[in-house]
């Protein structure tokens, strides 16, 4: 577990330097904190993380499309989806391998 949560760390800062800070890698970075969360105990459905992941890169693209005046910028846009799939994949990774035991507090 801690291994796919600082390989998602590596990610999010490769990211942060390839394709510069945008507000979908605002949206991106809070899917993953909420992932990473699951190191202090916090469970998150990991179809609605991706779900997320999904939005800051439909957020992306739709941005460029509308806003972009001569071409558009096709490699910052396959950078964004190479990390954005390596996260969603690093997700499913860990919710397939990892198993979590949630304790009732009230027993």
């Amino acid at each position: 577990m801690n291994i796919c949560i600082a390989l998602m760390l590596v990610v999010t800062v490769a990211q942060l330097f390839l394709c510069h800070i945008s507000l979908w890698w605002f949206i991106a970075l809070i899917a993953r904190l909420l992932f990473c969360l699951r190191l202090v105990g916090a469970t998150f459905k990991v179809k609605n993380l991706l779900v997320v992941e999904g939005v800051a890169f439909a957020c992306m693209l739709v941005f460029h499309m509308v806003f972009s005046k001569g071409s558009i910028p096709w490699g910052r846009i396959g950078l964004f989806l190479l990390f954005s799939a390596v996260s969603c994949l690093l997700m499913l990774f860990d919710d397939f391998m990892y198993v979590y035991v949630v304790e009732d507090d009230e027993d």
